[in-house]
């Protein structure tokens, strides 16, 4: 039995002993996460880089995230601070923490994840909050097409909830949506003369109707 397991127990054992049951959460603690980001070709470290992460918990039917983020300093280092998400009901069998999912991404680098036409540049499996030294080498961007293949990994996180997503976003992932607004809206000015220049190149003619010569006319019998 786990740790996380037997607390839930106990206290509901507890609350069955007082008589006073009520529906029991579930808290879940992960990190903290520390490490460094670099680049790939010089091993220099990565300023102000946005590393951040989302954990799902499920909880019956139901499921929660939650999210933290930071900023790299001069050195490219970084130290994500330790989560705590708790669910409204526990639900024996039915309840537990994925694996967190984690990003990392500053305009004109591509991004962790990589692209499936990179290869991975993270040192290790996975991330590891044991591990005091988590390496990940971000390759510079070559093209406007990785770019955007880029923004979209990282901005793909789960949201729940009714709330619009960009509202959510905003709310829980600050530092990365201020840096992804800068790169769409970089995308958005580059993109255009291109767009623009390819719609010149293959806009299709309108059709003009047949010229008829009116002197040339069907003779009657």
């Amino acid at each position: 039995m786990n740790r996380r397991l037997a607390i839930a127990v106990a206290v509901s054992f507890g609350c069955l002993m007082a008589g006073a049951c009520v529906p029991l959460p579930y808290i879940v603690i992960d990190g903290p996460y520390t490490g460094q980001v670099i680049e790939l070709e010089t091993g220099e470290p990565i300023e102000g880089a946005v590393v951040a992460a989302e954990w799902l918990v499920n909880y019956g039917l139901s499921a929660k995230c939650c999210y933290k983020e930071t900023i790299t300093d001069k050195n490219g280092e970084f130290e994500l601070p330790a989560v705590i998400c708790i669910t409204p009901v526990y639900s024996a069998g039915a309840t537990g923490l994925e694996h967190a999912r984690f990003v990392i991404f500053k305009p004109g680098y591509l991004g962790y994840p990589p692209l499936k036409s990179k290869k991975s540049l993270y040192t290790g499996v996975k991330f590891n909050k044991y591990h005091r030294h988590n390496v990940v080498k971000l390759d510079k961007v070559a093209t406007l097409g990785e770019r955007s293949q880029t923004l979209d990994k990282v901005t793909s996180f789960t949201f729940f909830g009714d709330e619009p997503k960009k509202v959510i976003f905003e709310r829980e992932l600050p530092y990365l949506f201020n840096l992804t607004k800068q790169e769409r809206e970089y995308l958005e000015k580059a993109w255009k003369p291109i767009r623009e220049k390819y719609q010149e190149e293959f806009v299709v003619p309108p059709v003009q109707p047949p010229i008829t010569n009116p002197s040339i006319e069907k003779q009657p019998n």
